[in-house]
């Protein structure tokens, strides 16, 4: 009897092996081929996202293509950019696109990036994730319903994906500062800072390449950039000019730390994309009450 347990276990793990190998073979082939990847490895890329968008609130954007009629065009694929994943589901002439860690306003940039005019013999749905409990098999599913209901598409149809319930916004706080030692003493009273409803993250920079280069101001949430005017090189003013073009701007508010400035510094900071100064030294009362204001007033942090 154990033996006929154990020959039926011993098949089992030799069946799951192979299709471990099926299933890796098929991914290399795909990266092989290129930037187009079997839609059977979807899931796993979708997963991937999610746990971003639960652990560090990243949302990330899905457009769901399903040709509407043979021989439609797929000039729109060379728009892509490398980070964007495009997927190919051979059993029908279906493909989808994963942005990762764009927002909606990133990804309806990058769709219209790809004009619109290519895909009018598509049937489209383009989707906004944040940190829905939705698997990939139930987004796709919505994707399809809706795409579905339209005979042709004059613009792309939006879906958005709500996030779980009972989770809790995040308001990211930013400090640019060179003097490691004055970021040491700021950061924890930037992290004492009571903003109810929203959660605060505090994350601290010697530079604004370093700011550039950081994953957290991915998130389509509030973001509050602090630089101290020992940081406000020409690289920081060309930073707050760089913010201010990107489509979804409007996330970020930025506080210069200063001492009293001039009314020529006021003017040309505002006429740069600097939303408010903080005076030194720091009252951390005003600015706690500043930034109780701003989640107020901006409602969802995004």
């Amino acid at each position: 009897m154990g033996t006929v347990e154990g020959s039926a276990s011993g098949k089992k793990r030799e069946e799951w092996l192979g299709n471990l190998l099926r299933e890796g073979s098929r991914l290399e082939r795909s990266l092989k081929e290129g930037s187009i990847y079997d839609a059977a490895v979807f899931p796993l890329f979708y997963r991937i996202q999610q746990t971003m968008a639960e652990r560090y609130r990243y949302p990330f954007s899905l457009l769901y293509l399903e040709a509407s009629d043979q021989g439609a065009p797929l000039t729109f694929l060379e728009r892509l950019r490398e980070v964007d994943l495009l997927f190919y589901c051979s059993e029908k002439e279906r493909y989808f696109v994963l942005f990762p860690c764009a927002g909606r306003k990133e990804a309806a940039a990058l769709i219209k990036r790809l004009e619109i005019k290519d895909l009018l013999r598509w049937k489209a749905c383009f989707m906004t994730i944040c940190d829905s409990s939705k698997s990939a098999g139930e987004a796709l599913e919505t994707a399809v319903q809706e795409a579905c209901r339209m005979d042709g598409i004059q613009d792309v149809y939006e879906v958005v994906l709500p996030p779980a319930s009972g989770t809790r916004e995040t308001l990211f706080i930013h400090y640019i500062e060179p003097d490691r030692a004055a970021a040491s003493i700021m950061a924890p009273l930037l992290k004492q800072m009571r903003t109810d409803p929203v959660k605060v993250h505090v994350n601290t920079y010697e530079n604004g390449r370093e700011f550039a280069a950081s994953l957290d101001r991915n998130s389509d949430e509030l973001q509050v950039v602090f630089i101290h005017d020992r940081a406000a090189s020409r690289a920081e003013m060309e930073l707050i000019h760089n913010l201010r073009q990107e489509p979804n701007a409007d996330k970020y508010y930025i506080m210069l730390i200063s001492g009293v400035p001039s009314s020529e510094e006021i003017e040309y900071a505002h006429r740069l994309g600097v939303d408010d100064y903080v005076i030194t030294p720091v009252s951390f009362a005003l600015l706690e009450a500043k930034l109780k204001r701003l989640v107020r007033e901006r409602g969802r942090c995004r």
